[in-house]
Parts: structure tokens; sequence; C-alpha cells
């Protein structure tokens, strides 16, 4: 994280990383077929509520 490491968005950083971790060792989320991971993809309504549904979020 060289990047953001003398950032003021560090620790938010750096939750959100443990997060998607966390996320991706429960199988949460697992990226594409081809491997690969992008965070800043867009996603669909299918995935938004495919990830709702696993986190039960409830949207009001």
């Amino acid at each position: 994280m060289a990047l953001v490491e003398n950032h003021w968005v560090k620790d938010a950083v750096n939750d959100l990383a443990y997060a998607i971790t966390i996320a991706a060792d429960y199988r949460i989320i697992k990226g594409y077929e081809d491997g690969s991971f992008r965070p800043n993809g867009k996603i669909t309504r299918e995935e938004a509520m495919i990830i709702r549904n696993l986190l039960k979020i409830k949207i009001q």
C-alpha cells in the first residue's frame, strides 16, 4: 500500500482491503472467471443483489 502510506485515506483503504480479504475468504466475492479482480469496475444489479443477499443487508 505504498501509494497511500502517508495519505489521509490510508486507514479507510486498509479497512477496505481487510474487508475484501474476509469477503473473499468466505467466498462472498471471488473475482471473475479469468482470475482478475476489478475494484474500479462497475458491477451489475445482479451482482449487487447477490452481495446484498449474502451479507443480509436490508434495503429500505
